[in-house]
């Protein structure tokens, strides 16, 4: 394990991950960067997952998932500067996700 996969996972650790209510049928959390204790953490966790994610889709869009712990971790923004929130989910939800979740 490396310093950076601790540090990720301190990262989750702290944050308030909260049900994204809206989509119940696709059952997932988020967090939001005006709630976390350490808004550079937050924006080192997006970068980081950036890195280190690979490429899947969902609806026929492209997204980048980065697996953690059984979670995998995505982000909807395409400019990393204007992340403000970081979803996550079961990785092994997928099978609930049905067809459309191709790869994540």
């Amino acid at each position: 394990m490396t310093e950076s996969e601790e540090r990720a996972r301190a990262f989750v650790a702290t944050q308030e991950w909260i049900f994204a209510r809206t989509m119940a049928d696709i059952p997932h959390f988020y967090c939001l960067n005006k709630n976390s204790l350490d808004p550079d953490e937050f924006d080192w966790f997006v970068r980081y997952m950036d890195a280190h994610s690979v490429p899947g889709e969902f609806y026929g869009k492209t997204y980048h998932y980065y697996y953690l712990d059984g979670w995998k971790y995505w982000i909807m923004d395409e400019n990393l500067d204007a992340c403000d929130l970081i979803n996550r989910g079961l990785q092994h939800l997928k099978i609930l996700w049905g067809k459309e979740a191709q790869n994540c």
